[in-house]
């Protein structure tokens, strides 16, 4: 039952661990396609060779980052930081600091020109 407990546990580990990257991995094709422009035409054939430039470091780093035993999973926190109620009164504080805060005076750069 011990040794059956314990491959439970790995497999849950493993799951949390592939959904943590998958919603990674979707949050940065969002911002990815939010904040890429396209290319034009002429200057695809540039842009191509340096992404293939680019993805081969990126290549080379991810692969000494694993070979030497480096995950971005073990940079996140393992422990919960808050319970629920807590996080809800962060958000209640945050948002009445917020709503407190009196509006600048004037459009931003000083001047009192209109738009």
């Amino acid at each position: 039952m011990g040794r059956l407990d314990r491959v439970l546990r790995a497999q849950a580990r493993t799951q949390r661990d592939l959904e943590l990257l998958t919603e990674t991995f979707a949050l940065f094709v969002k911002f990815w396609f939010a904040h890429t422009p396209a290319v034009a035409e002429q200057n695809r054939a540039t842009a191509r060779t340096t992404a293939e430039a680019r993805y081969a470091q990126f290549v080379e780093y991810v692969s000494s980052q694993f070979s030497a035993g480096r995950r971005f999973l073990d940079d996140l926190p393992r422990d919960v930081v808050a319970d629920e109620g807590e996080l809800a009164a962060m958000v209640a504080t945050a948002a009445g600091a917020v709503a407190t805060v009196a509006p600048p005076a004037g459009p931003i750069g000083g001047t009192s020109d209109g738009p």
